[in-house]
């Protein structure tokens, strides 16, 4: 995948880390007080995009709840991140969120289910 800005006719990727297509269902609060639903987009080790019927402002500090990795296997994951992103979007909105703590071992599932899906993707 290639963002980012153009340098020489050829755009250079800017993330670190691989985002993988996600359809989750997050459950969002702010100051654990206000709920809101979301659905995942994507994910990485260190944020998720997702699509949301409110607007959300950027810098707001959320407190993220969600199954990972979906199906059988599912473990609940509890984490908090930052809004860096809020983009209207077909009717609705699209939020990129920056982890800012989640566990070491969530991490840990999130880097193993990229990997999976990178080698079975390039199969």
């Amino acid at each position: 995948m290639l963002l980012g800005s153009e340098k020489g006719g050829e755009l250079k990727e800017r993330r670190k880390y691989i985002r993988f297509n996600i359809c989750q269902a997050i459950e969002v609060s702010f100051s654990r007080e206000t709920y809101l639903s979301m659905e995942g987009v994507n994910i990485s080790e260190t944020g998720m995009l997702c699509r949301s019927q409110s607007n959300v402002e950027t810098g707001s500090r959320l407190f993220l709840m969600f199954n990972f990795p979906e199906g059988k296997d599912a473990e609940v994951v509890r984490c908090e991140g930052i809004v860096v992103r809020c983009q209207e979007d077909q009717g609705g909105y699209r939020i990129g969120i920056q982890f800012s703590t989640i566990e070491e071992e969530d991490v840990k599932r999130i880097k193993d289910y990229s990997k999976k899906a990178l080698e079975k993707s390039s199969s």
